[in-house]
């Protein structure tokens, strides 16, 4: 019996029929887009008074050097930042998401709602559609 159980546990695995992976990933960047346009339209107020306040770089070396500092110290400046290091992070969630496979029609639809964000298709969903009936179409054949 011992010898059966080895042979058993030996055997490959078969690939996961899931794509709780590619959900994760999916829901992640969706909350990182809605999250980066928020961010987006706060760094325009406040670039707005960052500008009103500061108003242009002086070109004096040391007055320069105190503009930097009080540049530094505004939400403008926070802001800018924050956008920065929310865009390398979709960048990297869209990468994941384009190199992992969709395995189901939910995976599918799931990627194709980022492309949607990405691309902004009007036709999206036409596309979708004949994408997950080309897939049913292979699974019939």
């Amino acid at each position: 019996m011992a010898h059966l159980a080895l042979v058993t546990s030996s055997q490959p695995k078969s690939a996961p029929t899931t794509d709780t992976r590619l959900l994760k990933l999916c829901r992640q960047y969706l909350a990182s887009h809605a999250y980066l346009a928020e961010l987006r339209q706060r760094h325009v107020a406040a670039m707005a008074i960052a500008a009103s306040v500061l108003r242009k770089r002086p070109a004096d070396p040391a007055a320069s050097d105190l503009w930097a500092k009080l540049w530094q110290t505004t939400p403008a400046y926070y802001l800018t930042h924050g956008i920065a290091c929310s865009e390398k992070r979709q960048a990297a969630l869209l990468a994941e998401i384009a190199e992992t496979r969709a395995r189901t029609e939910a995976g599918l639809r799931a990627r194709m709602q980022v492309w949607r964000t990405v691309l902004a298709a009007d036709d999206a969903d036409r596309l979708l559609d004949a994408i997950v009936a080309d897939c049913r179409s292979r699974r019939r054949t």
